[in-house]
C-alpha cells in the first residue's frame, strides 16, 4: 500500500495580495465614513451655535428696539422729555436712529419705582425699595402729564425706600402717581474682539454702549449687521437705508440681516433676518 504526503493548504501569494488589497480597501471605506460623519457632525455643531448665537442676538435687540421711546404713563410727544437744563432729550424724533450698521434706542426701562414721597425742595424723592438705584445713575422721573431726565447725586436706603436726590430741581410737579426708571441710551454695532479663531481670523461680536458710553460685548461669532428701516409715508410703509431717512418720528420698524460665524468649527457663515416693530407713541 502507497503512502500519501500530507500537503499544507495554504494561500498563494497572489491571493495574499488580494486579501489585503480588499482589507485597505474596507478600512479605507470605514475611514471615509468615519471622516464624512464626523464631518457633518462639527458642522450641525456649527450650525447648532450659530443659531442659537442669532436668537440670542435677535432676542437682545428686539427686547430693546420694540420699546424705543417708552416714557411710562405719558405718550411720547413733541419734546415731552426734557433734561436738567430744561432742554429737550428724548422725542419721537429721536427714540430710535441710525445708520446701515449702527442703531440707537433711547426709553426708560420697564422695571420703575413707585413714587412714594416729594421733597419740599424738589429735587430728591422717596421712592419703592426695588429697583436699586445707585448714584451717578441717569433716570427719568415721569407722570401721565411729563417726563425728565436727570442724574442721581445721592441715593439712601432706610425703612424699604430710596430717597434720590437729583442735582438740581425738577423743571415739573410730580405727585405720588409718578414713576422712576433707570433711561436705557444704547447704541448697538458689530466690531472685531482682540480674539482669533481657530483658522487664525479675527472673530467679531455684537457690542453695545450705554448711556455712560461703557462698551459691552453681547453675543461673539456676528460678523455683520445690516439694517433697514420701515417709514411711515402718506399712509404707505417703504422700505429705506438710513441714509434715505428724512423723519426719523415716522419710522415704524426695523428689519435687521445678522451675519454669523462659526467662531470655534468649521469656517462657516450664515445670514439670519428678522424684522421688530415699534410700540406705538
Amino acid at each position: 500500500m502507497l503512502n500519501r504526503k500530507s500537503h499544507c493548504v495554504g494561500m498563494t501569494l497572489l491571493e495574499l495580495l488580494i486579501c489585503i488589497a480588499l482589507s485597505l480597501t474596507i478600512v479605507s471605506g470605514l475611514s471615509s465614513i468615519y471622516w464624512i460623519t464626523e464631518k457633518n457632525h462639527q458642522q450641525q455643531l456649527a450650525l447648532n451655535i450659530i443659531e442659537d448665537n442669532a436668537r440670542t442676538a435677535f432676542h437682545i435687540l428686539k427686547n430693546d428696539i420694540q420699546y424705543a421711546g417708552y416714557i411710562g404713563c405719558a405718550k411720547l410727544k413733541t419734546d415731552d422729555v426734557i433734561d436738567a437744563n430744561n432742554r429737550p432729550y428724548l422725542s419721537p424724533w429721536n427714540r430710535v436712529y441710525g445708520t446701515e450698521n449702527r442703531i440707537t434706542v433711547i426709553h426708560a426701562n420697564k422695571l420703575s419705582a413707585k413714587v412714594l414721597k416729594i421733597a419740599d425742595d424738589a429735587s430728591s424723592v422717596w421712592v419703592a425699595a426695588t429697583p436699586v438705584f445707585k448714584k451717578d445713575n441717569i433716570v427719568m422721573i415721569s407722570s401721565c402729564q411729563h417726563a425728565e431726565v436727570f442724574s442721581l447725586k445721592e441715593v439712601s436706603y432706610f425703612n424699604a425706600m430710596q430717597r434720590l436726590s437729583a442735582i438740581s430741581p425738577w423743571h415739573y410737579a410730580y405727585d405720588s402717581s409718578s414713576e422712576v426708571s433707570r433711561l436705557n441710551q444704547n447704541t448697538y454695532f458689530v466690531k472685531a474682539t482682540n480674539r482669533k479663531d481657530l483658522h487664525g481670523k479675527s472673530i467679531s461680536a455684537l457690542y453695545v454702549e450705554n448711556i455712560q458710553h461703557k462698551v459691552t460685548e453681547l453675543v461673539e461669532g456676528v460678523a455683520a449687521m445690516k439694517l433697514k428701516y420701515d417709514v411711515k409715508i402718506n399712509d404707505k410703509i417703504i422700505s429705506m437705508s438710513a441714509d434715505e431717512v428724512t423723519d426719523w418720528s415716522a419710522v415704524k420698524g426695523v428689519s435687521i440681516q445678522l451675519r454669523l460665524s462659526a467662531v470655534y468649527g468649521l469656517p462657516l457663515q450664515k445670514d439670519w433676518y428678522t424684522y421688530i416693530a415699534l410700540r406705538e407713541l
